[in-house]
């Protein structure tokens, strides 16, 4: 039955209860007996690979806008200049401009530019 139709809440300080299979192995005891010896994969490629370039391109040309993103997600934007992928860091180094598509709320072209650490090419 919901909430709300006259059943008390149940209290915060009740202990949660997980099933089995939501525990950690850390939690589970373990017989050494039963670990398997061998090396784990190759670790894949960072995603933020082809943005590393991109960064980079962009700060070889300081005050250059380049169109980096054509009828995509326009949160790059604001990725960029927050620093949220290291290869935009520091915070503030890069400035962005989006470009809509016709009746789309987060689509369109995203431009970028370096601008400096301090904004000096701006």
């Amino acid at each position: 039955m919901p909430r709300g139709h006259g059943l008390p809440a149940p209290a915060l300080s009740a202990p949660l209860h997980l099933p089995k299979k939501a525990r950690t192995m850390a939690n589970e005891k373990r017989d050494p007996k039963e670990l398997v010896w061998e090396e784990p994969p190759a670790r894949a490629p960072r995603k933020g690979s082809q943005w590393d370039a991109i960064a980079a391109a962009l700060k070889s040309n300081p005050g250059q806008w380049a169109k980096v993103v054509s009828t995509g997600n326009v949160s790059l934007k604001s990725d960029a200049e927050k620093g949220v992928l290291r290869c935009f860091r520091p915070a503030g180094s890069f400035e962005g401009r989006v470009v809509l598509e016709h009746g789309k709320r987060w689509e369109g072209d995203v431009y970028l530019r370096y601008i400096g650490e301090n904004g000096e090419y701006a």
